[in-house]
């Protein structure tokens, strides 16, 4: 028998190695191919809500109405902006145009350069797993496979706007496959490369993944992960002080935030009809869902339409909450339990729980979605593979074994990519998109709204009138409200004439605090009554604005819908005429937000006031503010400046 180390078994061990890594390069190949192959006829499917507020300044751009530093770098700050994500998207419209298949077409061969990612990170983690390290390419394009052509992927890859989740997917697999190689390098005792990947090379990934999309901040977390599963932490000062740098820091500054600042993270949820403490307890039944449909997808109910995802105010309310708690609790004991035998499964399942660190914690924004699963379906499948560690030995030593294992793989895969062709076939117009979304969400007000939209689009205005009447029959007050809104435009829109009894019901109904959803129905009816006069007068709207501001009494002017309201509603009083009530709406807004649009609006009725000396005021803080790229925003200054220099009446 021949030594482990002679040169006769080195050279069968490499080219065992090279025949696997052929074989999974093929197996690769034709993975990428099937997935380009199934998602092509969506390229051609439809913007859907997000991308109608993101696209707009790319377009302008490329009309040569805007520069690129503008269309980029956005208005507000470089992180808020997405930067990164900003510049691909300008790419994609230089190269293809602005139309929606040159954005999914972008989303989709950066969804299969994401999956080669997948493929590295976890070939290189199963080879630190004794008991499958020989097998890692193999058992690593099975979970390519499953990751690539699992249909919960399909509301990232053709809802455009999802490439910032795709990008800062993509940065963080970069960053923590540069983690393993730093790793290694310390082992082999290359302490200076491993420094430099693990201080510059690292932060400069997780940077320009948060300059994607801010769930890129979990990069550290997966790292830690995968160090406590595979080395329990055993590294030496290097390795320490990275976690101390990159986890235990930030850890700690967030940490002092909520005690000594919270309305630094916390402010957000004035926005929301839920509390820090409901909004984590919603998101262990968001966690359970999300496994649900991973582990047994059901393709009607998969899509964008969620936001009637319920939510938990209590943890027995509904049993539900609890229930998932403890199943969450159940499977972590158990994947730590199982470290030692099974360390791939560890990582996997903590890598998953870290990945949802950012977007499934105490930050206040919506309670699910989808495409937040797009790097943690990494964890998912890196754990789905590495729980054949826990087969029996005789099993898996088989001359079979290899060969069951993969017509296994490939029926799930195929079972897979045959649901996702399914949801792609219906993501090819907003029609199929949102009769199935309010088939199977039919309390989501996205799904009744574009619904809505795709019937006023093909004239059945009735059809969009009858869905607004039943929206307004609802037993939930918001809905409610909503639904009168939305009837009172859609009478409007279609010549119709407005009953009176209907708009002076919408007073009673204003509720203590405003959503985004509420200002984007008066934003709608306030455009249709521009447009089509109705038999509401603009001053009318603009009291009936300025009253939801006022009855929103349990916020405070900061939330952001609350003074979108009062910009609202200053800039109905301004088209009716009403200075002195427009000047009032947005005095607040602009004192609550600091807006740059508010306050543009505010120095223009100053100026038109005849309050010069104000109006000079505001115009130089906003001459401060505004970017130099800005042209609107510069447009506006110049605008402002004509009426303080022109001659007084």
């Amino acid at each position: 028998m021949q030594s482990p180390t002679s040169p006769r078994s080195w050279r069968a061990a490499l080219l065992a190695d090279g025949a696997h890594l052929r074989l999974a390069s093929i197996g690769l190949a034709l993975l990428a191919l099937a997935t380009l192959a199934i998602y092509w006829p969506g390229l051609n499917g439809p913007f859907l809500l997000d991308d109608g507020v993101t696209f707009p300044p790319i377009q302008r751009w490329l009309a040569g109405q805007a520069s690129l530093a503008e269309a980029v770098l956005g208005r507000g700050s470089q992180l808020t902006a997405r930067p990164v994500a900003m510049a691909s998207f300008a790419l994609s419209a230089m190269l293809g145009g602005d139309t929606p298949f040159s954005f999914k077409l972008g989303n989709l061969i950066l969804h299969v350069l994401c999956g080669l990612l997948v493929w590295q990170l976890v070939r290189r983690l199963l080879e630190l797993d004794p008991r499958l390290a020989a097998r890692a390419p193999f058992l690593a394009t099975i979970a390519s496979g499953l990751w690539l052509l699992h249909p919960i992927q399909v509301s990232t890859v053709l809802y455009s706007v999802q490439r910032m989740a795709q990008l800062s997917t993509a940065l963080v697999l970069a960053a923590v496959l540069l983690y393993l190689l730093a790793r290694r390098e310390l082992a082999e005792g290359r302490v200076r490369s491993a420094l430099f990947k693990l201080f510059v090379t690292f932060p400069l990934l997780v940077v320009l993944g948060l300059l994607s999309k801010q769930n890129a901040a979990v990069a550290p977390l997966i790292c830690l992960a995968i160090e406590l599963s595979y080395f329990g932490l055993a590294g030496k000062g290097p390795v320490r002080a990275f976690f101390a740098a990159f986890v235990l820091l930030p850890g700690t500054a967030v940490l002092a935030s909520l005690l000594l600042a919270p309305d630094w993270l916390l402010g957000g949820y004035a926005e929301w009809d839920f509390s820090p403490m409901q909004r984590l307890l919603s998101e262990a039944r968001a966690l359970t869902s999300y496994l649900g449909l991973i582990l047994w997808p059901r393709g009607p109910g998969m899509g964008v339409y969620t936001d009637d995802f319920a939510l938990s105010t209590g943890l027995f309310s509904p049993p539900a909450t609890a229930l998932s708690v403890l199943a969450l609790l159940a499977a972590s004991a158990g994947a730590a339990y199982w470290r030692k035998a099974a360390p791939s499964l560890c990582a996997g399942w903590f890598a998953f729980l870290a990945a949802h660190a950012v977007e499934s914690s105490l930050l206040p924004v919506e309670l699910y979605y989808e495409h937040r699963n797009y790097l943690p379906l990494t964890g998912l499948v890196l754990a789905a593979v590495g729980a054949t560690a826990l087969l029996p030995a005789g099993a898996t030593t088989r001359k079979t074994y290899p060969m069951r294992l993969a017509g296994a793989a490939l029926v799930v895969i195929v079972a897979l990519a045959t649901v996702t062709a399914g949801r792609v076939s219906v993501w090819r117009s907003l029609d199929s998109i949102s009769a199935e979304g309010l088939r199977e969400h039919p309390h989501s007000l996205r799904a009744i709204y574009d619904r809505g939209n795709v019937l006023l689009a093909r004239g059945d205005i009735q059809g969009n009138l009858a869905l607004m009447v039943s929206l307004a029959a609802s037993e939930d007050p918001r809905h409610r409200l909503l639904g009168r809104l939305h009837v009172i435009r859609a009478r409007c829109d279609a010549g119709l004439p407005v009953v009176r009894a209907d708009y002076a019901g919408i007073a009673p109904l204003l509720l203590p605090k405003l959503t985004i959803f509420e200002l984007q129905a008066m934003r709608s009816l306030a455009v249709t009554q521009q447009r089509r006069g109705c038999a509401i007068a603009a001053h009318e709207l603009g009291d009936l604005i300025a009253q939801a501001a006022e009855t929103a009494g349990a916020q405070p002017e900061s939330a952001r819908p609350k003074w979108l309201v009062r910009l609202l509603a200053a800039e109905t009083y301004a088209r009716a005429g009403n200075l002195a009530a427009a000047e009032t709406q947005a005095r607040i807004g602009w004192s609550a937000s600091g807006d740059l649009p508010t306050g543009v609006l505010l120095a223009k009725i100053l100026a038109a006031r005849g309050a010069r000396e104000d109006a000079a005021r505001i115009w130089l803080e906003l001459d401060s503010r505004i970017k130099p790229y800005d042209s609107l925003g510069r447009s506006e200054l110049a605008q402002i400046r004509a009426m303080l220099t022109a001659p007084a009446p």
